[in-house]
């Protein structure tokens, strides 16, 4: 279907209606005064607030009153938070969990990694919970909106392969083209008629599909072309098929007897449902005995027309949706792959062109320190000697768009006043449409993705908000690639085993001793080490490595300390914790059977050490002398 021209202004990421009912957020804290503060700022916005102060109380409640947002502190006295997350994510993949921390950049990247959909800081700040919550209450609304209409729309492609199924029993052609052609041979040969064609009717032409019987020249001459058939300047031609086609009622007579001198021909309106399919128009060379019955049989014969019309305009736009959902899909398992970001951003782009076909298209990134857009990639995944292209802030549609952080559709481009031919042109390409939505991340637009010029029809609503799913996605791997890049400043890997190296090391202690200074809890430091007499290979390393990330605790961190010691450290963890986890990584070492170079057992030139700590120690240095000290003795 065709758009109407014009501009239309579109907030980020609407869809369906909200549901009637408020939304229910659980909230999961033992700190009394934070579970009172967060239900009034929540309360406030008009939601529902479930309140837990225990992970076992709260996963009751997450499995019994299914709400629509979580937030879980993640230094909860009864439970780690991040295997109760972990657990949250695996029991309700669809409920958007936000973690609470402490500021903590190491907790923040480890809840993100057992798949939290944000985070809040510690102390809470009202007005960006408020924001954040609603974010991503309407993120969660929205995929909830998605898996339904991909059920029904699964449910509505098994009810058109039982119609395709009748066709096929029938020993009808099972492409819809080609039963419309099947069905009009057979009505021209069963009712003597000579010529026949067939329209689609758009919302204000006719598409012809099939025909039989017309002169070439005729026939070439519809084929060609769309017909316009609601507008009164028309010629006759389009006027009389208009009028029929308005009024619903079959009249004899008609463009073809016109054209070929045909002493009888019927134009037959195609309705179903009350709504306009399309036209067909017959046409004999002899004189019919009983035209009136024949028109009465050609309404009948109209009927089938107009149902088989209305299935493949609905298995092509299931079809189209199908297609869409697919993109969205593929680019979020691209989003969170391991690629590089240059690669998965040039994938995306190429898919989205796929569905959508545009002439032009590209994203741009904010730039933090100038406000300025800057060119990242264009259509078609072009990374390499791209221009130094940057847009002042508010400049042309793709600065309003990321100043605003609204979406905007403009069918006709160079009418819109934010248009501005050194901004929003395209080398060699004429502007006439454009697309442009923001990549917004917590109601902060940190760019663009604009696609101009769409090759067939109009940009629509349906392409709007596909383009504003993706660069929902593209913001998230945005912000998680950077992160990336923050943590490998001081995570620098080790090539031997592939752990984390030394920084990491201290950086991950210094936090986790500012956390126990902060709340008054408990922490322990392992040291594990290899007799370093015994000269292990890089395999023999990355093995040991393997077998100690199996190990622990999805919240404990290792990392190699020194060139022989490897450090974990577990937050929540007693000196009893500390022993017993001690104790079952040498029995995992005797029982996965690792070696040394000389043959004998690895588990036999293993020694380890533990020390506790709350935050009245000084820092990591005096830690890990402690530790050190306690390990030379062992």
């Amino acid at each position: 279907m065709r758009a109407t021209p014009g501009i239309m202004e579109v907030e980020p990421m609407e869809g369906p209606q909200e549901p009637p009912r408020p939304f229910h957020v659980l909230v999961i804290d033992d700190d009394p005064h934070i579970l009172s503060q967060m239900r009034h700022i929540l309360e406030k916005q008009g939601y529902e607030i479930l309140s837990a102060a225990s992970g076992r109380a709260g996963m009751s409640l997450l499995r019994q009153q299914s709400p629509d947002l979580v937030i879980v502190d993640l230094e909860l006295a009864d439970a780690n938070g991040l295997d109760l997350l972990a657990q949250m994510k695996r029991e309700r993949p669809q409920v958007p969990v936000i973690a609470l921390s402490t500021a903590s950049e190491v907790s923040v990247i480890a809840a993100l990694r057992q798949g939290a959909d944000d985070y809040l800081s510690k102390p809470i700040v009202p007005e960006e919970m408020a924001e954040r919550v609603a974010f991503n209450l309407k993120k969660g609304h929205q995929a909830r909106l998605q898996a339904g209409w991909m059920e029904r729309l699964q449910q509505e492609l098994a009810a058109l392969g039982s119609v395709r199924e009748v066709a096929r029993a029938a020993g009808r052609a099972v492409d819809l083209y080609q039963l419309l052609q099947r069905i009009l041979d057979h009505t021209l040969h069963a009712m003597r008629l000579d010529a026949g064609i067939l329209f689609m009717a758009d919302d204000s032409e006719l598409i012809p599909l099939v025909h039989r019987g017309l002169p070439q020249a005729i026939a070439a001459a519809l084929t060609r072309r769309r017909l316009t058939w609601n507008d009164p300047s028309l010629r006759p031609f389009q006027r009389v098929t208009g009028a029929i086609l308005t009024a619903g009622q079959s009249e004899h007579g008609g463009p073809l007897s016109q054209a070929m001198a045909y002493p009888f021909s019927a134009v037959v309106p195609l309705w179903h449902q009350g709504q306009r399919w399309g036209l067909l128009e017959v046409a004999a060379e002899a004189r019919r005995a009983d035209p009136d019955r024949d028109l009465e049989i050609l309404g009948t014969v109209g009927q089938q027309f107009a149902l088989t019309l209305a299935n493949l305009r609905w298995h092509e736009a299931a079809q189209l949706r199908l297609r869409k959902l697919a993109v969205l899909n593929e680019a979020s398992l691209a989003l969170t792959s391991e690629l590089d970001l240059d690669q998965v951003l040039a994938t995306v782009m190429m898919r989205i062109n796929d569905v959508v076909g545009v002439e032009a298209g590209s994203l741009l990134l904010a730039d933090e320190e100038s406000g300025e857009l800057v060119l990242r990639l264009l259509l078609g995944g072009k990374t390499a000697d791209l221009p130094v292209r940057r847009i002042p802030p508010g400049k042309g549609i793709a600065g309003w768009v990321h100043a605003q952080g609204r979406s905007l559709l403009a069918v006709d481009a160079r009418q819109d006043p934010r248009y501005h031919p050194d901004v929003d042109s395209y080398a060699g390409i004429r502007t006439r449409s454009v697309l442009c939505a923001p990549l917004l991340l917590r109601g902060v637009s940190m760019g663009v993705l604009e696609l101009v010029n769409k090759i067939e029809g109009e940009f629509g609503e349906d392409d709007l908000r596909l383009v504003e799913s993706v660069a929902a996605l593209i913001a998230t791997r945005i912000e998680q690639s950077r992160f990336r890049e923050w943590a490998s400043q001081f995570a620098l890997i080790d090539p031997r085993t592939g752990l984390p190296g030394p920084k990491f090391v201290m950086r991950a202690l210094e936090q986790e001793i500012a956390r126990c200074r902060r709340y008054e809890r408990q922490g322990s430091v392992l040291l594990l080490e290899v007799d370093p007499r015994l000269p292990l290979s890089e395999a023999q390393w990355r093995d040991f490595a393997a077998l100690l990330r199996s190990a622990v605790r999805h919240a404990d961190l290792p990392g190699h300390y020194r060139s022989s010691i490897v450090a974990t450290i577990l937050p929540e963890t007693d000196e009893d914790g500390a022993r017993a986890l001690a104790g079952r990584l040498v029995e995992e070492i005797r029982r996965a059977g690792l070696q040394g170079p000389d043959g004998t057992a690895l588990a036999e030139h293993v020694r380890c050490a533990w020390v506790s700590f709350r935050g009245d120690v000084s820092g990591p240095e005096e830690l890990l002398a402690q530790a050190e000290r306690a390990l030379e003795q062992a």
